[in-house]
This record gives structure tokens, sequence and C-alpha cells, in this order.
């Protein structure tokens, strides 16, 4: 019996449902956490929750046609169920291409067999069901996730079906006319496609029509788009339905600006428009030939009024201007995402003027603004950072030397090498994602432990700075050193200091002199099995081969200690001298008076002018010197006791040593529990799991 039935019971103390028990508002919560946070804690709470968002959760599957047979194997039998597809290629050995086609065939097969499955059910009319299925009101929640009775879509599945594919991501050396093409097709609830090949044409038309629930279409590579998105033909095919893209970003891409306008006028929801270093013909929409195309475009898009989150757009032949950056500004007023070509002093100057809300940083072009102060100082004064990705930026490892230990930091194979200045620490603590590339320089051998010094730092600062890291991208590219060498990721330069990152799920340090690991040892840690007794004692050997180092590391003064010591003796002897000065004049010691001629007269004025002008020198001298000396106190950097110690042995290697007793007196190997893809050493786009990672690496040192 209901409460309310009851004439004895008030009609407010009647049960009313909870807002957490309506499924259409759980849907639109949950629909903005990401997987790791549905994975963690919504999953578990309840099965309802569990039910409900399941369907959420990406399930990758990674193809890459340079695995073994026997990976290819399991990625097929897994593909059916596989909401996101990662495509990797690579140089595949002649002896293996009639076998690789043959996957791939069996690939298109399941593609096939998923579309089909889907098309067939997803127009079907639930009922209640009993068993693993729950009913709320008029919905049914399932395997598949939540839908209401008699309707269809991407966002529910029959009991028992496979799961329709999502989203696609193609990168390597794979032809997309050969091998992407054909799927489209099969690809009609495909809602992301990313394309990261080397180059080829794209025919966007033959795209549309292929995958017509297409939300998000990022292109980054040396292609040329075609297809007459304006024409009758495509008009036919589409009619009056617009477009459902809400994504658009285009890199390197060589694309008609008819095209472009054609493509957001059909775009009613776009809410994000990238497109950098693109070269576009200078035709508009009409026709006609036009110049300054690019405020062209910006002036078509700013007509259509559409609810722009995101913009930015540079073209290959003219630089980006603070009034051109400032004009799309305008368009779409910044909002906590920020995409650049290149962190210019332009650039910099325009976002200054705006409050530093900036949440997500993106620079794609291969500058040098990690060369200067450029990059470092924004870091250092961007609180609000979550997100940074600049995989070709040049930055120097000497930045993060917060102690000055590193050699040879003014010098690199252009000579221009600018002063670090004050120490700084990073401002963004709660950065989760970062993508950067490292400058890495000196003239000494690539086995030189200087090389092992710069590892330290740079695996010691990152996770100490930025805790809650999920996805660190490093790419030590051999070609922006001097001498063609990178920290190497042997026991020595401290990769171990990485296990500090408790959230990180996603790893990989690119780069061809990063395969350095001589022994076994050098990686045997980040496996289950190599915390047993005897890799235990096995390192035990090899740390204890390091105390003479270690103390003469301790014995040996840091670069700012040193400074110090110095400002210490130059106050100290100017006291002395100010001192001596006084204690002449208070004795009455003069000079004596005597009769000199006209020429020693004006000899002694010159000569007294040149004293003045002497002191005169050195007063400024002084002055200048408690003016470095003051601002160089103003901008010390202020930071945390507790980070201050952690950071106190940066660069050492008893940091490492410190780091490899504290792994081996713990139980097990509790470090990276949510690591999922790791890329070291095969230097995989997508990664591949520790284990097999590992495996590879010690399977060459056999």
């Amino acid at each position: 019996m209901m409460a309310s039935d009851n004439p004895g019971i008030p009609e407010t103390l009647a049960l009313r449902p909870s807002p957490l028990n309506i499924p259409e508002l759980l849907h639109q919560i949950f629909y903005f956490f990401d997987d790791f946070e549905l994975t963690r804690h919504v999953l578990p709470v309840c099965r309802l929750w569990f039910l409900l968002n399941q369907h959420l959760i990406a399930r990758e599957a990674h193809f890459d046609e340079t695995q073994p047979s026997e990976e290819l194997e399991q990625v097929i039998l897994g593909l059916p169920w596989a909401t996101r597809l990662c495509w990797g290629g690579g140089v595949i050995r002649k002896a293996t291409r009639v076998q690789q086609r043959r996957y791939r065939r069996q690939v298109t097969a399941v593609l096939k067999d998923k579309h089909d499955d889907f098309m067939d059910k997803r127009f079907l009319r639930f009922r209640p069901v009993k068993g693993d299925g729950m009913v709320v009101g008029n919905h049914h929640i399932g395997e598949g996730g939540f839908y209401r009775y008699g309707s269809g879509g991407l966002d529910g599945l029959v009991q028992g079906s496979k799961a329709p594919l999502r989203e696609l991501l193609v990168c390597g050396s794979i032809s997309y006319l050969a091998r992407v093409e054909p799927l489209l097709p099969l690809l009609s609830t495909l809602r992301r496609l990313e394309l990261r090949f080397a180059s080829g044409y794209l025919d966007l038309n033959v795209l549309f029509r292929g995958a017509p629930s297409l939300e998000a279409l990022d292109i980054r590579c040396h292609a040329t788009l075609i297809g007459d998105l304006w024409g009758k033909l495509f008009n036919q095919f589409r009619g009056e339905q617009p477009l459902l893209l809400r994504s658009i970003i285009f890199g390197h891409v060589q694309f008609p600006q008819a095209g472009v306008e054609a493509m957001v006028s059909m775009s009613p929801q776009l809410r994000e428009l990238v497109l950098f270093d693109i070269a576009m013909t200078n035709y508009s929409w009409t026709g006609k030939k036009t110049r300054n195309f690019p405020l062209k475009l910006l002036d078509h898009i700013q007509s259509l009024s559409l609810p722009l989150e995101r913009l930015y757009i540079s073209d290959r032949e003219d630089p980006m201007t603070p009034e051109f950056l400032s004009h799309q500004l305008k368009i779409c007023p910044l909002k906590g995402e920020f995409f650049t070509w290149d962190l210019t002093l332009d650039v910099i100057q325009v976002i200054q003027q705006i409050p530093n809300i900036i949440t997500t940083l993106e620079i794609a072009a291969p500058g040098q603004c990690g060369l200067d102060s450029t990059l470092h100082n924004y870091l250092c004064s961007s609180p609000h950072l979550l997100h940074l990705r600049a995989p070709k930026i040049e930055y120097q490892v000497n930045r993060m030397d917060f102690h000055r230990r590193l050699s040879d930091t003014n010098t690199t194979r252009f000579h221009r090498f600018p002063a670090l200045g004050q120490p700084q620490i990073w401002a963004c603590s709660n950065l989760q994602t970062l993508h950067l590339g490292i400058y890495s320089f000196g003239d000494s051998p690539p086995l030189d432990p200087t090389f092992n010094e710069q590892g330290r730092v740079l695996f010691g600062y990152i996770p100490r700075v930025t805790p809650r890291l999920q996805e660190l991208c490093l790419n030590l590219s051999p070609h922006l050193s001097s001498n063609g060498a990178s920290p190497r990721l042997c026991l020595e330069s401290g990769l171990c200091l990485l296990t500090k990152l408790t959230r990180l799920v996603k790893l990989r340090v690119a780069g061809e002199l990063t395969r350095q690991v001589n022994v076994p040892e050098d990686i045997e840690w980040m496996l289950q099995s190599g915390h047993s007794l005897e890799m235990r004692a096995r390192r035990r050997t090899i740390v204890a081969g390091w105390d003479a180092q270690i103390e003469e590391e301790a014995r040996k003064l840091d670069v700012q200690q040193l400074e110090l010591h110095q400002q210490q003796e130059d106050v100290q002897q100017q006291q002395e001298q100010n001192g001596d000065g006084q204690q002449q004049q208070q004795n009455g010691h003069h000079p004596q008076q005597q009769h000199i001629g006209p020429q020693q007269q004006q000899n002694g004025q010159h000569q007294e002018q040149n004293g003045q002008l002497q002191q005169q020198r050195q007063n400024g001298q002084q002055q200048q010197r408690q003016q470095q000396q003051q601002q160089q106190q103003e901008e010390a950097p202020v930071i945390s006791s507790e980070l201050a110690e952690q950071l106190q042995n940066l660069g050492r290697l008893k940091d490492v040593m410190m780091m490899i007793e504290e792994m081996d007196s713990k139980e097990g190997f509790p470090y990276w529990s949510e690591l999922r893809r790791v890329s070291l050493f095969s230097d995989s786009e997508f990664g591949l799991p520790v284990e097999r990672e590992c495996q590879m690496e010690l399977a060459r040192l056999a």
C-alpha cells in the first residue's frame, strides 16, 4: 500500500523518487564523466549505475599491423565488443605481408558483422525483461545501457548484441584510399575519426556519405582534401539534413576555402573549429577570387552565429598577427581551451590581456618557445592549466633543474642558450595531461653520465611538481641535441621516479636514443616478477656501486650556493672598504699641501677628474649589484616546504637510490596500478601493455 493511499498518513510524508533514481537525469550527469572516473568511482556504486553507464566507457582495441600473429588474433577476438579502434601501421617485413592481409580481411569481416547486427536491432521495440535487465518506469536498462522503449540510436544496444564502433584512430604508414575508405560503408555508427597518416588524397564527399553520424573529425597529415561539398550531388544526398559535426580539426592539409565555408555552413552544431598550418586557395564559396581570405573566412563564420567554444585559424602562407588573433577571440571568446600554432611573443601579448583561465593549452608547431623562457614563464604563472599538449616544442631540461646541478648550462649547437635567471616552479600542480618535446644538449659522448643527470632531473621534476598526471608523453628527439644524444632510460637515469605518478594511465617516451638499456636490471623493476627477493638483491648490488658517486655529489656545492657565497663576499668586501674610508676621515688624514706649477696643476686636475669618473663608475656598479640582489630576492620562488624537501636531491643519484629502496621495502608492486599503455622501447603510437613492452626489450638483451 502506498503511503498516499492511507488517509492516516499525511501527504507530505509520502515517498518521493530521488533525483538519483531518474535515468534521464543520471544519463545527463554521467555523460560529463571521463573513462577513469566512470570505471573507478561510478560503476562500482550499484547495479543500476553499472548498467546505466557501461556503454559510455570506450572499450579499446589496438590493431597494430606490426604486432605478432598471436596478439593480432587476440585483438580480433575482442573487436566485436570494442567501441574504439586504434589502427596503427609501420614497416612490415616481406615475409609477413600475406599474413597481415589475412588479418585485415578478418577485421573487415568483423566490422561488417558489427554493422549488420546493429542495423538489424536498432529499431526493435523493447519489452520489460527479467534477469540481467532492469525496468525503471518506462525505461529498460540492460547490458547495452540505457534507452527508452521503442527508440533506437547509438546510445542503447539490445541485450546480447555487438557494440557499434564509435571511434576510429588511424596513424602510421597506412594508405587511406586502400584501407580506410573501403570501410566507410561499414562505419555508419562512427562518431569520431582521427587520421594521422603520412600523405594522400581524402574525399570528404565520400567520407560524409559513409559516416553520416560523424561528430568529430580530426585530420593532421599532409593530405589534400577533395570533395565537392557545395555541389549538386552532395546536396542531393544530404537534402536539407545538416552535418552533425561538433568538432573539426585540420592540420597541415590542403583544402579549398570554398570547402571550408561549405562544411562550416552545413554544421549548425559546430563547437570547435581548428585549422592550423592549412593551405587554402583564395577562392570564396561564390567562386570569385579574393584577397585576405582568412579574414573573409572569419567574416563568414561570424555571420553563421555558430555555438563556437574554440576557434583557431592560421594559414600556411600568412603568419599569425596579434590583430588576426584578437579578431578570432572576438568571434569566439576564450573559455578555457586555447590552441595555437606557436607560442610567440605576439600570442603571449594577446592572451595576457585576458584573465588567465586557460585549462587546456595546445601548441602544434615545432617552435622554439621552449628554448627561451616564454613557455616556462607561462607554466610558472598558470595555476588553472590541466592539459598541455606541445609534443614538438623544444623545452630545455635545464628549466627543470631547480638547483642548477647540470653542467654545460650555457652551450647549445646554436650558441644561443639564454640566461636561465632565477629558478621557478611550475604553478600547474593539477596538470593531468603533459605532451612535451625535450631539448637535451651537451658536448659529452652519449654514454657520459651527464645524460643520466638530465634524466634524473627530468624524471624527478615532473612527478613532484605535477603529481596528478594521467597521461605523460615525452619526445626526446635526438636531432635537437648538439651531439645527437638524449637522456637514457637505464636505472641510473631515474625512470623509476615516475612511479610516484599513481594516477598514470598512459606513458610514452619517444626517441631513437632512449633505447640505451644495457642490462635487464634497468627495466625489470617495471614487472611484477622483478620484485622477487633475487631481483631485489641484484638491484641492491648495483646501488651499492654508487656510493663513491653519491659522496662526490654531496661534496659538490650547487650553483645557487656558490652565487650566495659570492654575494656574501662582495657585501663583506664593500663594507670593509666603506669602513676603511670612514676611519681615515675620522683620523684626519689629509693629503699634504705642496707648491706645484701650472703643468702639474693641470695634470692634477685631470687625475682628479679621472678619479671622480672611476668612483662614479664603481658606485654605479655597486648600485646595479644591489638592485640585482634585491630583484633576485623579490623573484625568489615561493614553494611549499614539502615540495622543497622533495626537490632537495633533484638530479642526484641519491634520489634514485632512495626511490629504489622505497620500492623494494614494500611487498608486491603497488605502483602504476592504473597504467594501461606504455611506449618506451617500441616507439608505438598507441603503446603496449607494460608486460609486453618490457618483455620485448628483455628479449633483445638476451
